[in-house]
């Protein structure tokens, strides 16, 4: 019983900062959104949230599939 309070907590710690870091992340994305310093056409646009919807719905899958650990895959245009 100790044993799983133990990895509740753990898990609340850990996954308290890691979706931090995510939300951080995308906050500094968008700030490629401003037209004064980038240019970007819409299809550039949709690669990237599709590959981030993508990497989303796979890990929420791993949550609800108990799923085993995916190959990570690097983004490119």
């Amino acid at each position: 019983m100790d044993q799983d309070i133990v990895k509740t907590a753990r898990f609340k710690r850990v996954g308290a900062r890691r979706v931090q870091k995510v939300l951080d992340a995308l906050d500094h994305l968008s700030k490629c959104s401003d037209t004064r310093s980038y240019e970007y056409q819409d299809d550039d646009v949709k690669k990237m949230f599709n590959a981030i919807r993508a990497k989303l719905v796979e890990t929420e899958d791993s949550f609800t599939k108990k799923a085993g650990k995916a190959v990570g895959k690097e983004f490119s245009f």
